[in-house]
């Protein structure tokens, strides 16, 4: 259906506009920004730092695919608006621990994730908890980037696996490390789940299909 069904009651999906999750500077300028060279893949994910969010998973993940020889780039993009600020520190010494530091960006809170989401070859969410939504895998889709998710809640309405993106079992590093590796090893399926992903996501959660959504949810109730 055109909804996700919550408790037998049709819902419609947050908005989003599309005109605010557009890119204003050339991927060199960004990439340039955070010293990261122009062939080396880049792996991201963006959110508040919440402990449930996954930055933890998303760093084993980071690991093990460096792990693997491959040179690439991770960036995580947010700050902590109501967690512990020591959260942060707690991430960068985990990076340490795994002798990744060098390969992995904090990049704090930014007013311009549109831009730091544009130069991501792979966009994931590792949420370890049910997402309720998953704001950041539909601006990434809007942007044409293949998400690799965590099968729990909100993405799973969000991401049509191997359609839009992968989904793996949530807190599960070494899948989500294996399907990132797929994706850069495979650019044209990357491509494709990109572009099926922006197609999936201005049909079905930009603000003018969420009012008509609405319309038709109140039309029903009332009759």
């Amino acid at each position: 259906g055109q909804f996700p069904k919550h408790r037998g009651v049709n819902v419609a999906y947050s908005g989003i506009d599309p005109e605010k999750v557009k890119p204003q500077r050339p991927q060199a300028e960004v990439r340039a920004e955070f010293g990261i060279p122009d062939d080396v893949p880049v792996i991201g994910m963006a959110g508040r730092l919440d402990p449930w969010k996954g930055h933890k998973v998303f760093l084993r993940a980071a690991a093990r695919i460096l792990e693997d020889t491959r040179e690439a780039r991770f960036l995580i993009v947010g700050g902590p608006l109501y967690s512990d600020p020591a959260y942060e520190e707690h991430l960068k010494e985990l990076a340490a621990d795994y002798g990744i530091s060098k390969q992995v960006v904090f990049t704090g809170f930014r007013h311009d994730v549109p831009d730091l989401m544009n130069i991501m070859d792979v966009y994931m969410h590792p949420s370890e908890e049910p997402e309720p939504f998953g704001r950041g895998i539909v601006e990434a889709m809007l942007l044409g980037k293949p998400v690799v998710a965590s099968a729990a809640g909100g993405p799973e309405e969000i991401v049509q696996h191997a359609v839009t993106g992968v989904l793996v079992e949530h807190g599960d590093s070494v899948a989500l490390a294996r399907a990132a590796v797929q994706l850069l090893d495979n650019p044209e399926v990357a491509r494709a789940l990109g572009a099926n992903g922006r197609a999936r996501a201005l049909e079905t959660f930009t603000l003018d299909r969420t009012a008509e959504n609405i319309n038709a949810i109140l039309e029903a109730v009332t009759g």
